[in-house]
Parts: structure tokens; sequence; C-alpha cells
């Protein structure tokens, strides 16, 4: 994969994800965290933690099984 590709797909799924509000299933509330993934923290250090530990990793996985381009 061609380093423009690489960092397209990695700011594409960067700009999906955010520090919102999203109402929780579970508990009937609002409360803060990515919207996306449903996931609740309410620091701009937690919401970080979140990019790094849990959206790209999986995305990495998913890049690396695709065939390189020259």
């Amino acid at each position: 994969m061609k380093k423009s590709e690489l960092l397209k797909a990695l700011r594409e799924e960067i700009h999906r994800h955010n520090l919102d509000t999203f109402m929780s299933a579970e508990h009937k509330i609002v409360e803060t965290g990515c919207s996306v993934c449903q996931k609740h923290f309410g620091t701009v250090q937690q919401f970080k933690r979140h990019l790094s530990e849990d959206v790209l990793p999986p995305l990495q996985d998913k890049l690396s099984t695709k065939s390189p381009t020259m």
C-alpha cells in the first residue's frame, strides 16, 4: 500500500470518530464519548487513547492484509 493511501485511510477513520454525546441504550441517559462506537469517556486524553488503542489497531490489521501496491 502506498503511503498516501495509508494516510488517507487513517485520516478517514480518525475523522469518523468524535468526542460527542450519545444516548446510552443500556442506561437511557445521555453520555459523553464516541458516538460512533457508543463508548463512554469524558476527557480528551481518554478520546486520544480510544483512537490509539481501539480504532487504529483494527484498521492496521485490515490494511496489512491487503496486497501491496507499487
